[in-house]
């Protein structure tokens, strides 16, 4: 009786090993996905705001084109 106790004993450590180790394994792969998702984020916002300011700049430049050369601005 005593030996079955044990056996199931260690089982019982065995499958507590085993659920750490699948925890642990999914806990850093979550992290790491979110990690990288953070990073993704800020280099995106980062190439935004890049876009953003090209854009503007190219309107002014057509701006202050149009208007060096006296064209209406009604059609940029």
């Amino acid at each position: 009786m005593q030996r079955e106790i044990d056996k199931l004993s260690n089982f019982g450590l065995s499958v507590r090993f085993v659920a750490l180790l699948v925890g642990g394994v999914l806990f850093s792969s979550a992290v790491t996905v979110a990690l990288w998702t953070h990073e993704h984020m800020l280099r995106r916002e980062e190439a935004l705001q890049t876009h953003a300011k090209l854009v503007l700049r190219d309107l002014v430049q057509a701006l202050e084109t149009r208007l060096a050369l006296g064209l209406p601005l009604g059609q940029l």
